[in-house]
Order: C-alpha cells, then sequence, then structure tokens
C-alpha cells in the first residue's frame, strides 16, 4: 500500500511526472553518477561508520604481513622489517610468573581499602576497550567527537588484528599456566600471552590521540602526551596484576603499539614510523618496566630501535583523520 500511495503522489506533484533522473536531490544528483569508479574519500562521509571502518581498516592492514622464524615474529610493511619480537624461554616465563604472583600477592594484601577497589574496578572496566579512561583525560564523546571516536575504533581494530596474529605465531601460555597460585581475576582470553593485547592497542590508541591534538600533528602534544602514555602504560600494568600477563608481554605489546600508532599517523600525514626489536629470551627480572614508562617503548633499555620505516599517505585513512582534526579546532 504505501509504495502504491508514494508513487501516486510523485507521479501527480504540482501537475509534473515522476522523473527519476532529477528524484536524488540537488546534494547528489544522478547525472553526478557516471559509472567511473573514482575511489574519492569524500565518498566516505556518505556511508555509514561500519563502513568507513572497514575501508580505513582495510587500506590500515593492506601491505602488513607477519612471518615466524627460530623463536622470532617479524611484522613487515610492504617486505620491510617493522617490529622483531623474540619469544621468551621457558626459563624466563617461569621467572615472569614469579613476579606476577608477587605482584598479585601484593595486590591481595594491600592495606587501603580504597585503593584495593580502584584497581579492581580498573581492571573489570578495562576488559572491554576502555574509552571512559581516555574521556576522563580528553573531552571525547560520541556524539561530541564522532570522527575522533570512529578514529580510535579504526585504530582499536588495526592494533587488535596485527597483534592477535603475532600472538598465534608465538602461541605463548599465559601466567596461570605457569604457576597455580596465580588467580586470573578475570577470563583469561582464549588467545597467547605475547606480546600483551592490551598493551598494545592502549599504547597505540594513546600515541595516536597524542599527534591527532597536537598544531603539529608530526609529533605529539606536549600537555596530552605524558598522561595519555601514562595512561597505556597503566592499562597494561592492570593485566599483570590481573594475572593474564607477564610484564615482558607488557614491554612487546608497548613496542609494537608505538609502531602502529606512527605507522597510522604516517598513513594520515606521511612521516617516518620508528622500528624496532624486543628479544625477550634474554628479558631480566626487572618487574614492570621499571624504566621510564613515558619514553618511547624502542629507547627503552631492553628494546633496541632499528631505524625508521618511510609511510605513505593513504587518502582514505588521511579524510578520518582530517575530520577528527576539525573537532579539535585545528
Amino acid at each position: 500500500m504505501m509504495p502504491m500511495v508514494l508513487d501516486a503522489a510523485r507521479g501527480t506533484a504540482a501537475g509534473v511526472p515522476y522523473d527519476v533522473a532529477t528524484a536524488w536531490g540537488p546534494a547528489y544528483p544522478a547525472a553526478a553518477f557516471d559509472g567511473t569508479a573514482k575511489d574519492k574519500p569524500a565518498d566516505l562521509a556518505r556511508w555509514q561508520p561500519e563502513v568507513r571502518l572497514a575501508v580505513v581498516g582495510w587500506d590500515l592492514r593492506e601491505g602488513l604481513v607477519v612471518t615466524a622464524g627460530g623463536r622470532q615474529a617479524t611484522l613487515s610493511v610492504q617486505g620491510k622489517a617493522a617490529v622483531a619480537l623474540t619469544s621468551p624461554n621457558l626459563g624466563v616465563l617461569q621467572e615472569q610468573a614469579g613476579i606476577v604472583l608477587s605482584q598479585q600477592m601484593r595486590f591481595r594484601g594491600e592495606d587501603d581499602f580504597d585503593v584495593h577497589q580502584l584497581r579492581q574496578a580498573e581492571i573489570l572496566m578495562q576488559v572491554t576497550p576502555p574509552m571512559a579512561f581516555w574521556s576522563a583525560l580528553l573531552p571525547l564523546h560520541p556524539d561530541r567527537t564522532p570522527s575522533t571516536y570512529e578514529l580510535m575504533q579504526a585504530v582499536l581494530g588495526f592494533a587488535s588484528d596485527v597483534v592477535l596474529r603475532v600472538k598465534q605465531a608465538i602461541a605463548c601460555p599465559r601466567p596461570y599456566e605457569m604457576h597455580p597460585d596465580i588467580l586470573p581475576m578475570v577470563l583469561t582470553p582464549g588467545h597467547g600471552s605475547f606480546p600483551s593485547g592490551h598493551a598494545t592497542e592502549a599504547t597505540a590508541v594513546s600515541i595516536v590521540l597524542a599527534h591527532l591534538l597536537s598544531a603539529d600533528p608530526a609529533a605529539e602534544h606536549p600537555q596530552h602526551r605524558n598522561p595519555l602514555r601514562e595512561l597505556a602504560w597503566r592499562i597494561a600494568r592492570n593485566r599483570v596484576i590481573a594475572g593474564l600477563h607477564f610484564p615482558i608481554d607488557s614491554t612487546a605489546g608497548h613496542l609494537l603499539g608505538e609502531f602502529l600508532a606512527k605507522y597510522v599517523v604516517g598513513c594520515a600525514i606521511g612521516r617516518d614510523a620508528e622500528t624496532g626489536s624486543f628479544d625477550a629470551s634474554t628479558a631480566v627480572a626487572a618487574g614492570i618496566r621499571s624504566t621510564d614508562p613515558l619514553s618511547p617503548a624502542s629507547q627503552q633499555p631492553e628494546c633496541q630501535a632499528t631505524g625508521a620505516l618511510a609511510v605513505a599517505v593513504r587518502p582514505n585513512v588521511q579524510w578520518l583523520w582530517s575530520k577528527a582534526r576539525t573537532e579539535w579546532g585545528y
């Protein structure tokens, strides 16, 4: 019934017969469509968010490959090594399990009830992407900053896919598989421990945000840089306290996440992404990154900086980046 009513209304409106050639309206006249595959980034504005995320995600993943050989998994971009991670040996894992247990015992014995409850609440809230924690540092809201939220979701999805592929290559056991007294505070995910997905994703999002908010997007915002990096570090540490990860998982995740963040920024503005490596088989019992969490991951004593990778602009990524930048006055 409804189609018949609409057809009748269109056919008699103002006494003008219905003309499909003009039915699209002034915003996008049918005459503008000539069938040419232009692949214009501006067309992203016409699609729903899930479609934009799929398109941007495709472009970010293009050319990325994870290879395994010996004890090492390497992420390469366009055939060039970007991040090389060497798997821990059994002795290192046993030592790391002892660190995790000591952290858990310290947490269980915490006398300050408020501190104990706060940390426990954080761990539970950070099981899913911790958007509320980033929005505590920045005026983020899905209605107020929708493009920034889309960019964050794109980075989260991108980082998640990459780290899961690296986890598959190394297949490292979880802490509770190494020591019976380690009691995970939440359900242990059904994938490998090394590197930490939360460390990878939190680092990637935090650093991308630090660049996004900066007047010079090639550098991190001078005021927001440290709080954002500290948040990523705390999210990773919470996963160790929760009994889900070894400290070395966080180190590897920070290194991988930092490269992925710089790679995303490179796809948006055209800049190099610093590369690095981490050999977990030689890790020492240093607890949870005893070094400065604000320093670039590749410059930590346990990691090695290996150079930089030139990253070309990808127009669809650049489009979303530009839309997000306008929400911050740029």
